[in-house]
């Protein structure tokens, strides 16, 4: 089930972006609180701490990506 393993958390992060996203679209208030369960459930699965680990890994500490790998690199080791 999606949200009972760690790899989710990234994926959760993204539902809570847009569901805030569709939320101030919208002005509705059951997607701002779904938002707000997908970003904790999120955060308690260490979401940014899984993405630092991937993206310390193949393909992005190599030369075959271009370097917007270091930007993504940049921007999840920052939080």
């Amino acid at each position: 089930m999606v949200g009972d393993a760690d790899e989710h958390g990234p994926l959760l992060l993204m539902w809570a972006a847009v569901c805030q996203l569709n939320a101030d679209l919208t002005c509705d208030g059951a997607m701002s609180t779904l938002a707000r369960k997908l970003g904790h459930r999120s955060m308690e699965l260490r979401a940014f701490s899984h993405l630092a680990t991937q993206l310390a890994n193949e393909p992005f500490t190599g030369k075959t990506v271009c370097n917007y790998a270091s930007f993504s690199h940049l921007c999840v080791c920052v939080n």
